[in-house]
């Protein structure tokens, strides 16, 4: 079935473009079942002053508020669901068509000049790593050097 899965999305995975600049603060950790304890996605911490643009083309399929945070899903094809959440406010509603690089809504501050933004793909509810759709390898935490 794993490989199955590899298959399918070896055979649709679409490059996605980073919809903020900035660097990964929560990496991806797959549940071990649906309802299981994980991170269904990344957190990117990026400059506040950043608005968030679309990482690709696809229909808006929710925007709204889920437990006091906003989030957009956006239906990109083949299958496969792009989620944006921890988002201060958002623009586009449901049935929207967002291309790669329209602005898609502003990232939620949690200072005046630090965001954090949550991206999440998704094949049916199967969370994925976002890492291969945005051309790594695999994502990983880096810490600050302490020496200069």
């Amino acid at each position: 079935m794993l490989f199955s899965l590899f298959l399918a999305v070896a055979s649709c995975a679409p490059s996605l473009s980073a919809p903020v600049s900035g660097k990964i603060v929560n990496s991806f950790r797959a549940p071990s079942c649906e309802y299981c304890a994980g991170h269904r996605g990344w957190d990117i911490g990026f400059d506040g002053h950043q608005v968030v643009r679309a990482a690709f083309t696809g229909v808006v399929t929710f925007s709204g508020t889920v437990a006091g945070t906003h989030f957009v899903v956006q239906d990109i094809g083949c299958g496969l669901r792009l989620t944006y959440g921890q988002l201060l406010d958002r623009k586009n509603d449901a049935g929207v068509v967002v291309a790669t690089g329209d602005l898609l809504l502003r990232g939620n501050f949690v200072g005046h000049s630090f965001g954090v933004l949550y991206v999440g793909v998704r094949r049916g509810r199967q969370p994925l790593d976002p890492a291969p759709f945005f051309g790594r390898a695999r994502a990983r935490l880096v810490a600050r050097s302490t020496s200069r």
